[in-house]
C-alpha cells in the first residue's frame, strides 16, 4: 500500500484472508481439515446436481428465488448453496461460485485430499459425485485437470494405491463416461456444450483467447515494477485496459499467479508459492506424482484469479499445519 500509495481495501482483505487462513490451521488438525475439505465439496457437489436434475421444477416456480448477476452479466438466480444460469438450456454447473471453472477447482482439491491425503478407505459414491460435478461444469482446465488426477491415482502412482480401488475406480470411469456418450448423442444441447469444451483445449474458444491474453498482458505490466507491482488498483486497471483494447471487447483477470504479480510482485507471490511448495511435500505420495499434482494446482490456479479466496488461503496454511489428533 505504502510503496504504491494506494489505500484500496484489497490490501486489508487480503491480510483478513492470511488471517483466516492462518487461523483456521491452528484451531482445527491436519486432518480434519481435509476431511471438512472433502464433506463440504461433496455437500456442494450433491446438492447442485439434485437441483441440476429439478431444473423444470425449478424453473417452474423461478420468480421465487433471487435474482441477480455475475460479473460477466450473466443472469442467476440463487437456491442456496447452489445458482443456476437463468435460462433453462444453459447446461454448465456453477454449484455456489460465481462461474464453472471456480467450481472445479475445489471440487479438484477435494479428489487430490480423497485420493492421495486421507488416511482412510476411498469412498466410491464420493469419487463419483465428484466426477460427475466436474464433467458438468464443462470447463476445460477443469477435464484436463481431473483426468490427470485421475490417471495419477491409476497409473503413475501404482505402488500406493489397493488394486482393489483401482479396477472399481476404473470401471466407474468407464460406466460415466459411456453415460456421457449417450447424453451426447441424445441431446443436442450438452452435444454442443462437451464439443466447445474440447475446442478449448485447441484455442478454438473466446475464453481461451481470453485467458491468454490476460496472463501475457499482466506479465508484461509486472515487468516493468517486478519488487512490489503496480499495485491493486492501477494493476488491474492496466491490465484489464490493455487487454481490452487488444481483445476488442472486455477482458478479464483470469490468472492467479500473473494477477498476484502485476499487483503485489514478486515477493508476496513468492510466499504464495513457499506456501504451496509445503503442501506438495505434505502429501505423502512418490516425487513424480507430487510433482504432476504441482503442475495441475498451477494450471488450475492460472485459470482463475483466486487471489480473494479465503479457502485458497487456509489450503496453503495446511501446509504448515503440525497439528494432530490426540487420542
Amino acid at each position: 500500500m505504502l510503496v504504491n500509495n494506494d489505500t484500496t481495501f484489497g490490501y486489508i482483505y487480503i491480510a483478513m484472508l492470511l488471517t483466516i487462513g492462518f487461523l483456521v490451521n491452528q484451531i482445527i488438525d491436519s486432518n480434519a481439515f481435509v476431511e471438512a475439505t472433502i464433506r463440504c465439496l461433496y455437500f456442494l457437489s450433491l446438492y447442485s446436481l439434485i437441483l441440476y436434475l429439478l431444473k423444470p421444477t425449478v424453473f417452474s416456480y423461478r420468480d421465487f428465488f433471487p435474482h441477480f448477476y455475475n460479473e460477466s452479466g450473466l443472469p442467476l438466480f440463487h437456491l442456496g448453496a447452489t445458482v443456476l444460469v437463468d435460462n433453462p438450456n444453459y447446461y454448465r454447473l456453477f454449484g455456489i461460485f460465481r462461474e464453472s471453472g471456480v467450481f472445479q477447482i475445489f471440487i479438484n482439491i477435494a479428489l487430490i485430499f480423497e485420493l492421495f491425503v486421507r488416511e482412510k478407505d476411498i469412498r466410491i459414491n464420493y469419487l463419483i459425485i465428484f466426477i460427475i460435478t466436474n464433467i458438468l461444469t464443462f470447463s476445460t482446465p477443469g477435464y484436463f485437470a481431473m483426468a490427470l488426477i485421475l490417471i495419477l491415482y491409476l497409473v503413475v502412482n501404482r505402488k500406493d494405491t489397493l488394486k482393489a480401488h483401482r479396477n472399481k475406480i476404473k470401471k466407474i470411469i468407464v460406466i460415466l463416461l459411456l453415460i456421457l456418450t449417450i447424453a451426447i448423442l441424445l441431446n443436442q444441447n450438452i452435444s454442443e456444450y462437451f464439443m466447445n469444451t474440447l475446442n478449448k483445449f485447441f484455442g478454438r474458444a473466446s475464453s481461451y483467447e481470453g485467458r491468454k491474453t490476460s496472463i501475457l498482458v499482466e506479465l508484461k505490466l509486472w515487468m516493468s515494477k517486478p519488487i512490489f507491482g503496480l499495485g491493486i488498483t492501477e494493476g488491474f486497471k492496466l491490465s484489464k485496459d490493455i487487454g481490452s483494447e487488444i481483445l476488442k471487447s472486455q477482458m478479464f483477470n483470469t490468472s492467479t499467479f500473473t494477477g498476484l504479480l502485476v499487483t503485489l510482485g514478486v515477493f508476496f507471490v513468492f510466499v504464495f508459492v513457499s506456501l504451496m511448495i509445503n503442501v506438495f511435500k505434505k502429501i505423502k505420495i512418490n516425487f513424480l506424482s507430487k510433482v504432476i499434482i504441482i503442475f495441475i494446482l498451477i494450471f488450475n490456479f492460472s485459470s482463475q484469479l483466486m487471489m480473494y479466496n479465503a479457502f485458497i488461503y487456509s489450503f496453503l496454511f495446511w501446509g504448515l499445519n503440525k497439528k494432530k489428533k490426540t487420542v
